[in-house]
């Protein structure tokens, strides 16, 4: 039986498998074995002991994927201190981090009293269940996806057009329990069964996903093209029209749409007339429709004004129409009325109600800003509406130049969706990626203004739009049936031979 410090030890060291597996490039090799040590620790502990174990492997896991990201985040959104930002970002983490790994502590404990063991189906569509509800409460995001480790690999990325991210979580999960099997307990025949099964699934999965790509149709000679402009901005108050205008490039054949990233520009269309005259009459000489993040607005019943995250969609000589950001940031975008005033450096703006699908000549494609890519929902409903393509644009500058956390949904949102996503970001990577995952082009900002241009693959049909959240229920369901007790087999007096 392993002690409450050993159990701990190893919940910490799968927290930093887990978290290498999502930040190092060749972390999707890791993920396949990350989850053992906790695992084998759970089926050597006590119930009690689980929960510790779960709860350092979330505290290891969230500081060591998320505080990276995060503490220069707040720093610079916020104008803090770097002490403070390290101080608020490290314990809001901790706390957050510990409550997520006390629920999924209770959730085995219960499981290890109800069975005395895991088992790789219940431990794969735990770990799928609790990952995807760990988003309705804070910080509501969809963080340390351990699905998100196979970005890397597109044939077994795959699965997701069917289960979604969850199916490709569940995968990786199933194989770090049946070798935590097989490490925690003597071998035996349904023990080497088990492993030879999990890696034949796999195998499955692998092969199937790569003859997925295999057929994918070429990108047709008269695809939509792009046009992606960086406007260089290093800091936030740098975004100008001006700089935006003067980075565009003009002549040549005009493509299908330019793209201007998140909160490209600053000001107020629907107020500022001056800022309209100037970018309708650069539209129409541009020749072309363009998209840019911006300022939204809107005026309330009692003649107030709503502000809102944008996407302006202008054509040339059409006027303009808009998406609001549906999903604000908690804290970042929104500020609950609990907490009294915001920061002076925050000016909070509402959430959108609709999702929007524009059309541009023979074409259409919807809009997601920022970390609504993050959201599956988001991009599997405009599939389904009818989007050809799905344009993300956003604002990196708040990762002082290092990779933004939602940029790996972009590749998982394309899988699930069948629809490939056009990566806007200012100070960040730059991509069109296909609805296989697979980038058609990309770039990376390297200082100063940058473009970069390219063909739209054609969207595919995938069973995760057609069929919606299905595989997550039955996780659920999985997971609550494996929550009840074994019934014994009562053998009635005298029915065995003396």
């Amino acid at each position: 039986m392993m002690g409450l410090g050993a159990a701990v030890a190893s919940g910490m060291l799968s927290g930093g498998l887990h978290a290498l597996a999502l930040r190092a490039s060749w972390g999707w090799l890791v993920a396949w074995v990350a989850l053992v040590p906790i695992l084998v620790a759970l089926a050597r502990t006590t119930p009690r002991r689980a929960m510790g174990a779960a709860m350092a492997y979330a505290a290891t896991l969230g500081l060591a994927e998320i505080a990276p990201w995060l503490v220069p985040a707040l720093r610079r959104y916020f104008s803090l201190d770097p002490g403070v930002a390290l101080a608020l970002g490290l314990v809001g983490l901790a706390l957050v981090s510990l409550a997520h790994g006390a629920v999924l502590g209770a959730v085995v404990a219960l499981r290890l009293r109800a069975r005395g063991r895991l088992g790789v189906v219940w431990c794969a569509a735990c770990w799928s269940a609790w990952e995807a509800l760990r988003p309705f409460v804070p910080p509501f995001f969809p963080a340390c996806v351990l699905g998100t480790s196979q970005a890397a690999v597109p044939s077994v990325l795959q699965i997701a057009s069917v289960t979604g991210v969850a199916g490709v979580t569940a995968l990786v999960v199933a194989v770090n329990a049946a070798l935590a099997e097989l490490i925690a307990a003597p071998a035996s025949r349904r023990r080497t069964v088990t492993v030879a099964g999990t890696i034949a699934v796999v195998a499955i999965v692998v092969v199937w996903g790569a003859g997925r790509i295999a057929r994918a149709p070429l990108v047709p000679a008269d695809a939509p093209t792009v046009v992606l402009v960086d406007g260089g901005a290093t800091q936030a108050g740098d975004s100008t029209l001006d700089r935006y205008v003067a980075a565009t490039p003009r002549g040549g054949d005009a493509p299908t749409l330019v793209v201007w990233p998140e909160s490209a520009i600053p000001d107020d269309l629907a107020f500022d007339r001056a800022a309209w005259l100037r970018l309708s009459a650069f539209v129409d000489e541009l020749g072309t429709t363009l998209a840019t993040g911006a300022v939204g607005s809107a005026v309330r019943s009692d003649g107030g004004i709503i502000r809102f995250n944008s996407v302006h969609v202008i054509r040339p000589r059409h006027g303009m129409l808009s998406y609001h950001k549906r999903l604000p940031v908690p804290l970042a975008e929104s500020w609950p009325a609990a907490l009294g005033a915001p920061p002076p450096s925050l000016d909070p703006v509402a959430a959108g109600r609709e999702l929007v699908v524009f059309d541009v000549g023979t074409t259409r494609f919807g809009s997601l800003i920022c970390f609504e890519i993050a959201d599956a929902p988001s991009a599997r409903a405009l599939a389904a509406r009818g989007a050809r393509f799905i344009v993300n644009v956003t604002n990196d500058v708040w990762f002082a130049g290092g990779r933004a956390p939602h940029e790996v949904w972009v590749i998982v949102r394309a899988v699930e969706s069948g629809r490939p996503v056009v990566r806007a970001p200012n100070l960040g990577t730059a991509a069109i990626v296909d609805p296989f995952g697979r980038a058609v082009t990309s770039a990376r900002a390297t200082g100063g203004p940058a473009v970069l241009a390219g063909a739209i693959p054609d969207p595919v049909d995938t069973v995760y739009v057609r069929t919606g959240e299905v595989f997550l229920p039955l996780c659920l369901v999985v997971v609550g049936a494996g929550l009840l007790p074994r019934r014994r087999r009562v053998i009635p007096p005298g029915s065995m031979a003396g």
